[in-house]
């Protein structure tokens, strides 16, 4: 990646951010009640989906490259071992053993 193409996605990220920031600060200081109650819902909805967007985009990639199916695979176990209401250093034990079992049989 070039220096001005990660320049460029780090300003769109900072400049997103404060907007969703200064959108919660400008809502809320307008509603009132209920509504106030659905706009911060939806903005904590709204930041949840944008880490989620992350997490999966480095999931799936490495560097410009699609990732080894083993680290998919690894990850979609520690996200399911957290649905199952594992703890997170179990969660992340098991990702990180799936992850090297895949590897170590070939399917890095």
């Amino acid at each position: 990646m070039s220096t001005a193409g990660f320049l460029t996605g780090l300003i769109i990220l900072a400049v997103g951010t404060y907007l969703i920031r200064l959108s919660g600060v400008l809502v809320g200081a307008r509603a009132q009640g209920d509504s106030a109650k659905n706009i911060r819902l939806w903005l904590d909805r709204a930041a949840v989906l944008i880490l989620l967007g992350v997490a999966v985009t480095q999931m799936v990639y490495e560097g410009s490259d699609l990732a080894g199916p083993a680290r998919i695979i690894g990850v979609t176990m520690g996200v399911l071992s957290l649905f199952w209401k594992r703890s997170l250093i179990l969660a992340v034990v098991i990702a990180m053993a799936t992850t090297a079992v895949l590897r170590m049989v070939g399917l890095g």
